[in-house]
């Protein structure tokens, strides 16, 4: 949870900049930002020589001497069954839903709000990404992956249920914070589900495709939703689909 709760800084902080940028600039100009932007910060931490186990470092994987209790059945036969199945469905589910957080700047001009109060949306969404993936690291630990996973899901539904019947931005900022449940969700909630599912043994068998999944589910929806944005002009149409999805 500490370690990707740090994915949504940068969009937090990035957002409202770039937002600016492109105001005062064109894309094209903020492209170019960009791009340098992820050559100075990339570049160093590829470079950087590390080994793919710490065992190589001279280190120790960060809780091993934990007893870990309640990790689901421990057997080297893995087979696909229902619960995989809904985990996938689950999974590309809530992906479907991420997607939205993109669409954030299209959003709000579509409800007559201009560029900057998206680009806010966003970065809201980005905080939420923080706080939340932090957030169900410690429920999980205290109620279990299942139902600390369902808090999240209930905080992004209350989300699209703002987004849904309020056009003022005093509603839309915290709507758009919760929405960041979702990213929580699909970082460590998923993960820790799969294992409790499937036990430690099968947890590498099963994950990498749940993995896959989830982000064939983040990366369709991102077209998707422009093009239900065009046939419908408007974006409620998505909103509800979010509801069914989410129910």
């Amino acid at each position: 949870s500490i370690a990707l709760s740090f994915s949504g800084i940068t969009g937090a902080m990035m957002s409202p900049i770039f937002a600016k940028i492109i105001v005062a600039n064109g894309w094209h100009f903020a492209y170019w930002i960009q791009a340098l932007a992820l050559f100075l910060f990339c570049v160093p931490a590829l470079v950087l020589p590390f080994q793919d186990n710490p065992v190589k470092e001279g280190k120790s994987p960060y809780g091993h001497k934990e007893i870990i209790s309640d990790v689901g059945p421990v057997t080297s036969h893995f087979k696909v069954n229902s619960a995989y199945i809904a985990m996938i469905i689950f999974a590309v589910s809530l992906a479907f839903i991420s997607s939205m957080v993109q669409h954030f700047p299209g959003f709000a001009e579509s409800i007559k709000l201009d560029v900057t109060t998206g680009a806010a949306f966003l970065s809201m969404a980005m905080i939420g990404n923080i706080v939340f993936k932090l957030i169900v690291g410690f429920l999980s630990d205290l109620l279990g992956p299942i139902k600390a996973c369902l808090l999240l899901v209930s905080a992004n539904l209350i989300a699209v249920l703002i987004f849904l019947i309020s056009s003022k931005p005093v509603m839309l900022m915290p709507a758009a914070l919760l929405f960041g449940a979702i990213f929580g969700v699909l970082a460590v909630s998923i993960p820790l589900i799969t294992r409790q599912l499937f036990g430690l043994d099968n947890y590498g068998k099963a994950y990498p495709i749940i993995n896959f999944a989830t982000n064939t589910g983040a990366a369709l929806p991102f077209s998707a939703i422009g093009f239900i944005y065009d046939f419908a002009n408007s974006y409620y149409p998505v909103l509800i689909l979010f509801l069914i999805l989410l129910a």
